[in-house]
């Protein structure tokens, strides 16, 4: 079982991927408490080849506050 750290938004980030839905509702709780500090680590997930990992990272972009709409009209735009 991997040890995920929940204490850095590096480990969110990581433990967001995870497959076990505990874990991920601890990242996405931590993520979203960070807001904009967590915004970087977030685009760059964004990024990935993996859809479910960009769809994890726009459900938190999109709940930034006062960002949310942008990071919504940006998906919309996309292919995927």
């Amino acid at each position: 079982m991997p040890k995920f750290d929940f204490t850095t938004i590096e480990g969110n980030i990581e433990a967001l991927k995870s497959p076990n839905s505990a874990t991920r509702y601890l990242a996405w709780t931590n993520l979203h408490k960070e807001g904009t500090k967590a915004e970087k680590a977030l685009l760059k997930l964004y990024e990935s080849k993996v859809l479910h990992e960009r769809a994890r990272a726009l459900w938190l972009l999109g709940r930034i506050e006062g960002k949310g709409r942008n990071y919504v009209d940006k998906a919309i735009k996309d292919v995927d």
